[in-house]
């Protein structure tokens, strides 16, 4: 019997050990068959064999060192291919990912969420779910329209990036919100320093990434239901991802998913927001191939909304203007509804790409990708169409395609001492526009060249990148009733340098320099009239030349046994620092009256800090403290700079109810939020005065409970507990309401699997 056994046993197992989060492959990972005390050792691009086997099932785990180990247990029928994907280590305090990463220490400032944070706020806009962090905050129109601010710097200053790709969408508007869906979004991180060197000259804010992963590693479809919703506006949403790979080709995985969500009015504590109902459909699909040195990766995304604009913001004359202004409640508050009036928003993104990368072992690796977006961009007017007799065309129409390319060569020498990047990027935009003027139709084509090194020696690390950047756009402006094109180059270097020391295994600090640069936008150079969803006219000015900021910032550490202590100071300094200016007084048009913001061109200063503590104060309880500082300043007319956000301090506590070995997991948490009052404003500039400073309390409960060996997942949140009346100054409808009263949400995952 043992004969003939050991005749059969001529079955291998063969596959590729990689990163789930970046997709690169893990160098000298370990496989072990647990069962028969067979271990193997990866090579250097991660790819492992064990040949031998008989028919059977076993258990298989991988380790790598800085990651958590995995274990499979997989039936052996035949020749299996089998690809592990670890994630490194994160230590946990509370709902709070504190990323120290223990295969190398690197000179760069990465925030990542963890996932708990990510899959419980859903319901939310993305910029809003990068709030729950601490480290970023929002500026927003009304409260469904949410944009990601850091250090004072959003829109082209702050880039996001989805699965790789640049983001690009008519993203210059205050009231332009990022078009992903939060339910596609496995992991969400930020970069500062020397990284975003990769990524484009103008990252002075930094780099948002957002990414979905597949994390199956065995063949079978598995899925998970995504449920929630919220009291406030009565939103109802539903989300569902697909993930499987086929028993044949296990080289082969997928995801693909859709999701839904729809809200009636939002509420302010004393009265309903009129016409703030939206609906949203998403859908995407991922698909990746990967065979030892070999991976190709193909996304497609289609995110689509149709949000109403709070009516409120949109004022006939001067006179119910100035009464809107002084008013406790805005003049047109009504009951509530699903429906969606005019002003409204339809917006559209596409988004497909292709990446693939070949691994060259210790030559390094190659990567290649190729997108395409287009941003369809409706705006309706309260009125409805002033020039065209058809009520259902928009009063505006912008259509922007995108193409983007990037060729990537990194290296990393024998010992790891050297490790580093080359690159080159291609962008091509084309933008047009129909019905009122607001921008004008262009196109643009922009190359960048970058490097950066790394240099690894013993507990200090030595980062360094260039950057050459072009641009040229093609503008054609409507004059005298006649398009007149106007072209426009802009080129220049941007720099970055860090260090990094590891002083002990509890301290270690971080400082960075940066030279950024970016050409002024297309908005900032001609923009003329109704920026119809911020309620606001703006007006930009052709003189505008290039933005050039100084960066300096830098991390300090400390951590000991169940504590963490973080200081984040920063300082901007700005030549030709180009804002968006309050002035003094409204004006009146066809339209209606409406505020004034001119871009203005200024030296400026920019400087501040984010503190953090976080502590596993008791087994079961633990506690995080954030507080954001920043101080911006003209330089040129020594004055404050408008819409910038106020400093503030949020209190986390949270406490865990479950028995350590029950298999369900029960918590409690509640925050505080205070807000500063922002009394750092250019006088003479704003409509109205900076509204006072507010508290918020919120609090919740998260729990994991099995129905059936099925475990489900479900978050309880209350937003705005006490109902508490307030305005922020960077909502840009302060003038007219008050933000959003409470909020009860609940969210539920169920994971199923067809194996």
């Amino acid at each position: 019997m043992g004969f003939f056994a050991q005749k059969d046993c001529n079955i291998s197992i063969e596959g590729q050990v990689v990163d789930r989060h970046n997709e690169e492959v893990l160098s000298f990972a370990t496989v072990q068959i647990k069962d028969l005390a067979i271990s193997v050792v990866a090579d250097s691009i991660g790819y492992y064999k064990i040949d031998g086997l008989c028919e059977g099932k076993y258990l298989i785990e991988c380790a790598h060192v800085g990651c958590e180990p995995i274990f499979l247990q997989v039936q052996i029928k035949g020749d299996t291919s089998l690809y592990f994907y670890p994630e490194h280590h994160a230590e946990f305090l509370t709902e709070i990912e504190i990323i120290e990463n223990k295969k190398k220490h690197t000179a760069q400032l990465i925030e990542r969420m963890a996932p708990k944070e990510i899959e419980s706020n859903q319901s939310l806009p993305v910029a809003q779910i990068l709030e729950k962090s601490g480290k970023i905050q929002t500026f927003n129109t009304g409260n469904s329209i949410s944009k990601p601010v850091v250090h004072g710097m959003h829109s082209q200053r702050l880039l996001f990036y989805q699965q790789g790709v640049r983001q690009e969408g008519q993203n210059w508007g205050v009231e332009h919100a990022p078009e992903i869906d939060a339910h596609v979004i496995d992991e969400l991180s930020f970069i500062k320093g020397a990284g975003v060197v990769r990524y484009s000259s103008a990252a002075m804010g930094g780099v948002i990434l957002s990414e979905t992963h597949i994390s199956r590693t065995s063949p079978g479809l598995g899925a998970e239901v995504f449920l929630n919703t919220q009291s406030n506006g009565r939103a109802a949403g539903i989300g569902v991802n697909l993930e499987g790979m086929l028993k044949h080709i296990e080289s082969l995985r997928f995801k693909a998913g859709g999701s839904f969500q729809k809200a009636g009015n939002r509420q302010a504590p004393d009265y309903v927001l009129s016409n703030t109902s939206f609906d949203q459909k998403n859908a995407f699909a991922l698909l990746d191939y990967r065979k030892k040195n070999f991976f190709i990766k193909a996304y497609y995304s289609l995110f689509q909304t149709n949000l109403g604009v709070f009516s409120g913001a949109h004022i006939g004359n001067l006179t119910d203007l100035l009464i809107a202004y002084q008013a406790d409640r805005p003049i047109d508050s009504v009951g509530f509804t699903y429906g969606i009036g005019n002003p409204k928003q339809d917006v559209l993104h596409e988004l497909f790409s292709l990446h693939s990368r070949i691994d060259l072992g210790q030559k390094g690796t190659f990567e290649i990708s190729f997108s395409r977006q287009y941003n369809g961009r409706k705006e309706f007017d309260e009125h409805g169409p002033l020039s065209n007799l058809n009520e259902k065309d928009p009063e505006l129409e912008l259509r922007l395609t995108t193409h983007q390319a990037n060729l990537i060569y990194a290296h990393l020498s024998e010992k790891k001492i050297i490790e580093g990047q080359l690159g080159l990027s291609v962008q091509k935009q084309k933008n047009t526009f129909s019905g009122r003027y607001f921008v004008p139709n262009y196109s643009s084509v922009g190359y960048a060249f970058f490097a950066s090194e790394h240099l690894h020696l013993d507990k200090w690390v030595f980062e360094a990148g260039v950057r050459v950047e072009t641009h040229t756009i093609n503008a054609f402006v409507p004059k005298a009733n006649v398009l007149t094109k106007i072209p426009l180059d802009f080129s220049n270097v941007s720099m970055h340098a860090g260090i990094s020391k590891v002083f002990t295994d509890q301290a270690s600090v971080r400082l960075n320099y940066a030279r950024a640069w970016r050409p002024p936008s297309i908005n900032e150079l001609f923009s003329d009239g109704l920026h119809h969803g911020a309620a606001a006219l703006e007006i930009g000015d052709s003189r505008l030349e290039t933005e050039i900021a100084h960066q300096f910032t830098s991390e300090f550490l400390y951590t000991k046994d169940k504590w963490m202590f973080t200081v984040q100071p920063f300082v901007y300094f700005f030549d030709g620092y180009i804002g968006l200016v309050p002035q003094e007084e409204p004006a009146l048009t066809i339209h209606g009256a409406f505020p004034v913001f001119n871009f203005q061109q200024f030296n400026a200063r920019f400087y501040g800090s984010d503190i953090s503590f976080e502590a596993q104060i008791h087994k079961r309880v633990g506690y995080s403290f954030h507080y954001n500082y920043l101080h911006a300043q003209d330089i040129t007319r020594e004055r404050a700079i408008s819409n910038i956000p106020s400093n503030r301090i949020s209190n986390r506590l949270e406490l865990e109810l479950s028995k350590e070995k029950s298999p369900d997991k029960w918590a409690l948490f509640a925050q505080v939020l205070y807000v500063f009052e922002q009394n750092r404003v250019p006088s003479n500039t704003e409509f109205v005065d900076p509204p006072p400073a507010y508290t918020l309390l919120s609090a919740g409960a998260s729990g994991v409970f099995s129905v059936k060996k099925t475990p489900i997942s479900a978050y309880l949140q209350i937003d705005n507990l006490l109902d508490h009346s307030y305005r922020d100054y960077m909502n840009r409808f302060r003038y007219f309401a008050d933000d959003l009263g409470r909020n009860i949400r609940l969210s539920i995952k169920i994971p199923l699997n067809f194996e």
